[in-house]
């Protein structure tokens, strides 16, 4: 498996996997996914075999440009450590460029609470919705 930065090439095959995961959901816009990768931080693909099975989209905030937010993280295969790769290159970029943190929502806050993140909010739109965040500390 190899990991890299994605790009705007990539948005289909992203586009994909989120159907595969997700098949009752299209949340995941291509134009979305294409104005993020614009930026070129904060977001990479896992290819296993020449094929995406995994990406991470991140962009920073609209206003103030300190936090970033992980918009889409998603994997064909789980339990294989790939999350928690995509998540540790997301985290390196945003110390390296000296964001504030990180923030995302997720249906699955124990994947986060295991890295650090805290809870900071809850929605329920169809489903319960956590909000998680991590903050970094530059001395």
């Amino acid at each position: 498996m190899k990991t890299r930065k994605a790009t705007k090439e990539d948005v289909e095959e992203i586009v994909k996997i989120s159907k595969n995961i997700f098949p009752d959901t299209d949340w995941v816009n291509p134009k979305k996914l294409s104005r993020c990768l614009e930026e070129g931080k904060y977001s990479f693909v896992v290819e296993e075999n020449g094929k995406i099975i995994a990406a991470v989209i991140a962009e920073t905030d609209e206003e103030e440009q300190e936090l970033v937010y992980i918009q889409y993280m998603g994997a064909t295969k789980r339990g294989q450590g790939i999350g928690t790769e995509l998540l540790k290159r997301v985290e390196e970029e945003v110390k390296e460029h000296k964001k504030k943190g990180i923030m995302t929502d997720t249906e699955n806050p124990r994947f986060y609470l295991k890295y650090g993140y805290k809870v900071c909010g809850f929605l329920y739109y169809g489903e319960d919705v956590t909000f998680v965040v991590k903050e970094f500390n530059y001395k």
